[in-house]
């Protein structure tokens, strides 16, 4: 269904009802945002600068593991994400003297696809392959650690605006499902192993 409306309902009135000063308020507050905008995710909401969740797309990651005789170097580009915007929010902890909250949330199933490029050693095998892969990651569990700056509109006397300075965020999976398309040269055996 097409949204009527290019902003989620009534959240600058929640948001201008934030006690900023108390951290039990703001913690409510802010889940109760969260909340709110979750069903304007997957279209994303362009005047927050948030960028379509369904899918989300991501230019590009690397990823190099290990050492010795287990090496691995990864590269994956072109990522579709599916699932961001279905997550249960599992708490909400700010500090609101230091500009900082974390947010837990879980997703129940994430799903990704997209291309891969893949090079390395596991114990004395060596790990070649590039093509098209796709992961299924179940019961994903995220704690986001957000910190916030007051940036002052140029010419303006006000109180300025909060802005998102820094975000890091860690990831616990219960379980994933992965293909790799033509990993070891389609040599049938290893790549099914």
């Amino acid at each position: 269904p097409a949204r009527t409306s290019s902003r989620p309902p009534f959240l600058d009135d929640i948001l201008r009802q934030c006690d900023v000063k108390d951290q039990e308020s703001l913690d409510s507050c802010l889940y109760h945002v969260l909340n709110s905008i979750r069903p304007f995710l997957p279209e994303g909401i362009p005047e927050w600068h948030i960028p379509p969740l369904e899918p989300m797309v991501i230019k590009g990651v690397s990823l190099n593991q290990g050492g010795g005789n287990t090496r691995i170097r990864a590269m994956f580009k072109d990522l579709k994400v599916s699932g961001l915007s279905n997550y249960i929010i599992t708490y909400v902890k700010s500090s609101p003297a230091d500009y900082k909250f974390t947010i837990g949330l879980q997703f129940p199933k994430l799903h990704t696809k997209g291309e891969y490029t893949i090079f390395g050693n596991l114990l004395l095998i060596p790990i070649k392959g590039q093509g098209p892969f796709w992961a299924d990651f179940k019961n994903v569990t995220a704690d986001s650690y957000n910190w916030l700056d007051v940036q002052h509109l140029v010419g303006s006397a006000g109180p300025g605006r909060l802005h998102l300075s820094q975000t890091k965020t860690d990831f616990a999976i219960d379980k994933v499902q992965l293909r790799l398309e033509h990993l070891f040269n389609d040599d049938e055996f290893l790549g099914e192993s």
